[in-house]
């Protein structure tokens, strides 16, 4: 059974590589690692370094056991003086996040159904990801393959999701569960943003959808789908992606 490497660093170490984070989050801050990886490191709300959670670090081992495919790739853990800190990933400087991409309409519906294709993978494995949004799907320039990033908060199997968006939040809040249908349902939205309502909040996006209010030439199907997600207790768990794709690409 394969099993995580460990990568020990000292305090004076951990200073100098969190002195040119990448990017900054609610959890923490990732940092560049090797040429092709990057480190993750967890901080409180003021910045300073904190022990990796559990429930992180069993994602993590997971994930790395069973190579899982379509994410960033744990590569090891990262320990400061005996305290698991965080985690090193792959990096490809081709990677783009979707949110940053000026793609045209065939682009972002070939995108968006890798994307969907990979979330219907990662239900097999028993794993929702979650938190479905541009700025977690990354883009590769050169192959055009979707990958997900921030990999330690999907919920994989037993080790349930760490932190909830509001959108994913307002589906747990009435559905009382995290599931496979939350992913279609966030997908869903992502499409929505991403081909009709761009550079709308997803709150307003449900409001308009509530109204009646459909943008665009939506195929039949795909507008039953999102007609069904006026609440997350009225979605039908489908994916509207698919009849967009055949619709548009498959005349």
């Amino acid at each position: 059974m394969p099993s995580i490497p460990t990568i020990n660093i000292t305090q004076d170490e951990y200073c100098t590589l969190r002195s040119y984070p990448l990017k900054k989050g609610g959890e923490g801050i990732i940092c560049p690692g090797s040429k092709k990886s990057l480190y993750k490191f967890f901080t409180d709300q003021k910045g300073e370094m904190i022990s990796m959670p559990q429930n992180k670090v069993s994602k993590i081992k997971w994930l790395y056991d069973n190579d899982v495919k379509f994410i960033t790739q744990a590569l090891s853990i990262i320990s400061c003086t005996g305290t698991i800190i965080g985690y090193e990933m792959t990096y490809d400087e081709k990677d783009q996040s979707l949110e940053s991409l000026d793609l045209s309409l065939e682009e972002s519906i070939i995108i968006l159904k890798q994307a969907k294709d990979a979330l219907t993978y990662f239900e097999t494995l028993g794993i929702t990801y979650g938190d479905v949004t541009s700025d977690n799907i990354l883009v590769n320039s050169a192959t055009k393959q979707v990958k997900f990033c921030d990999i330690d908060n999907m919920q994989v199997r037993k080790f349930k999701i760490d932190a909830k968006g509001s959108p994913l939040m307002r589906y747990y809040e009435q559905t009382g569960t995290i599931d496979a249908k939350a992913d279609a349902y966030m997908h869903n939205l992502l499409v929505l943003k991403s081909l009709y309502y761009k550079g709308e909040y997803e709150s307003e996006i449900i409001k308009e959808l509530r109204r009646g209010n459909f943008c665009g030439n939506i195929p039949p199907e795909a507008k039953r789908i999102f007609e069904s997600m006026t609440t997350p207790t009225t979605f039908n768990g489908k994916y509207a992606i698919n009849s967009i794709y055949q619709k548009t690409l498959r005349k």
